[in-house]
């Protein structure tokens, strides 16, 4: 599925990030253009580094996509454990799987009316976290979607497209 992908990419990533309540949801757009670099290993691991430029905000960042699929695993940004992602689905050209993983939540702090510092949360807890990723490929564009569910709820999605330069 990784042949040929090797080399430069340029493109875009749209999504956005739900914010609010579920009576009074919202949606935050965050939307880059990217220049990306792909390399593929030997043993069918691939790693996408990609220079994000904000479209609506001078802001820039940079991510890395790895996908390790060597000694007969599976795993997502980590060659351990740690990684292991479960398949839903595999074809010549697509590939969809879900990492899940359990995230620490920090204890909310808020203002009361008054200005005074008041924590909402005190012991912070955790929530469930599931990333459903999906990648699909032509010969000349790759397409990474990824879904971010918290405790069941969308949290964030968001689209590359990119074509070989």
């Amino acid at each position: 599925m990784f042949k040929n992908l090797h080399g430069n990419w340029r493109g875009t990533a749209t999504g956005f990030f739900c914010l609010g309540t579920e009576k009074k949801p919202r949606q935050k757009p965050d939307n880059y253009s990217l220049k990306a670099g792909v390399d593929v290993f030997r043993q069918q691991d691939i790693e996408i580094t990609a220079d994000m430029e904000s479209i609506a905000q001078s802001k820039q960042r940079t991510e890395t996509f790895r996908l390790f699929s060597s000694n007969g695993f599976l795993r997502y940004n980590r060659n351990h454990p740690a990684g292991d992602v479960k398949v839903n689905n595999i074809s010549r050209n697509e590939i969809s799987f879900t990492q899940h993983s359990q995230i620490r939540l920090h204890p909310k702090s808020t203002l009361t009316e008054d200005g005074v510092k008041s924590n909402v949360n005190n012991n912070g807890g955790t929530a469930r976290r599931e990333i459903i990723t999906t990648l699909k490929r032509t010969y000349k564009n790759i397409q990474i979607e990824y879904k971010v569910y918290s405790n069941g709820v969308l949290s964030s999605v968001s689209s590359w497209n990119l074509k070989k330069r």
